[in-house]
């Protein structure tokens, strides 16, 4: 599959890079559970100094093929940044300075899910001692946090109702569709609860969700009716987008054959 290739790649990219200190493989593709619908995720580890060579800069992902998007966010001692490829390889790169490594708590990945794929640093080979056992349990969702949910969940159905009855249905459908997200959340919520982890590698458990919000009721299945509808908004937000700047680069048409290729491997 094309996850092998793609780590490969990676490791020829940072091994000779002397800012890189250490590489691990982490989630499924070092577990052996990959598909082709697997992103790759690596846990980087870089010397304390040169965290600006590789975040917030994606310069250094052109080295890896045509970039179609990125998403980077710093979590705790983590910079991350998800990219994915405009031939749709998806990768994720959590940068983690070196001398860090002895101060976290929790790493996210169990050691079954873990591969080392090169150490410079006795720091990073000791680090990977630490890496617990089985997943862990993910954070409970407290009374407080669930008040507030409901609280919002009611103030915006409110305002929905108020946006539409004025004509303004662009925000009316806006807060709507929100309503929708909080109720997936919530099944989300309850899915995490059950199954006592936050990584589900497949779905099933409260898709019924879908059904009961009536989004995809209609001739096609479930499944490709989503797709439509992602197809859809990305059709327009390709439109507008294109209207408000001229400096834009248009992402449909590719994405389009994507999703394309994606129908066909449907049952």
């Amino acid at each position: 599959m094309w996850q092998t290739e793609t780590i490969a790649d990676v490791q020829r990219l940072f091994a000779t890079n002397p800012y890189m200190k250490g590489l691990i493989l982490v989630g499924s593709n070092a577990s052996g559970e990959a598909d082709l619908w697997s992103d790759v995720d690596f846990v980087c580890i870089i010397e304390d100094t040169a965290v600006n060579q590789f975040y917030p800069t994606t310069e250094w992902l052109t080295l890896l093929g045509h970039v179609f998007a990125v998403e980077q966010f710093i979590s705790q001692d983590r910079r991350v940044t998800r990219v994915c490829f405009t031939d749709f390889r998806r990768a994720d790169f959590i940068f983690i300075a070196e001398n860090t490594l002895t101060t976290i708590d929790q790493w996210f990945y169990p050691r079954s899910q873990t591969r080392l794929l090169f150490s410079k640093s006795a720091i990073v080979s000791e680090a990977l001692k630490s890496f617990p056992e089985s997943e862990k349990v993910p954070p409970q969702f407290d009374d407080q946090q669930y008040e507030e949910m409901n609280n919002r969940f009611w103030f915006k159905a409110v305002m929905s109702v108020n946006k539409v009855m004025r004509n303004d249905l662009l925000i009316g459908l806006h807060l709507a569709l929100d309503l929708s997200r909080d109720c997936l959340v919530l099944g989300m919520l309850f899915r995490d609860r059950e199954a006592g982890t936050s990584v589900h590698r497949f779905g099933g458990p409260y898709n019924e969700i879908v059904d009961d919000l009536g989004l995809c009721n209609n001739e096609h299945s479930k499944v490709e009716r989503i797709l439509n509808i992602i197809l859809q908004s990305a059709k327009t937000y390709d439109r507008l987008a294109s209207q408000w700047s001229s400096a834009y680069r248009q992402s449909y048409p590719l994405f389009a054959e994507w999703v394309k290729a994606a129908k066909e491997k449907l049952p």
